[in-house]
């Protein structure tokens, strides 16, 4: 894994993501446009993703809060090697 560039795997599972989305959701997203449905904006988008990382890191705190003796730079240092 070390020889591979840290952004080869984001772009890749990005790249096969855009490509489900359009082949199982794109035609119906474009039909729900056209028809004039009802659309989100990009902060919405990003509130509930900053929702979610609030609830990921509440979820890992609370991991680390119940395993005893494992800190936080335990697990830093588990994803570095």
């Amino acid at each position: 894994m070390e020889d591979i560039p840290g952004v080869i795997i984001p772009l890749a599972y990005t790249g096969i993501a855009q490509a489900l989305y359009k082949k199982y959701q794109g035609e119906a997203v474009k039909q729900h446009v056209l028809a004039e449905g009802e659309l989100y904006s990009a902060g919405r988008g990003a509130l509930f993703g900053l929702i979610g990382l609030v609830l990921f890191v509440a979820f890992l705190l609370l991991v680390l809060w119940l395993a005893e003796g494992v800190t936080i730079f335990d697990l830093i240092e588990a994803f570095r090697s």
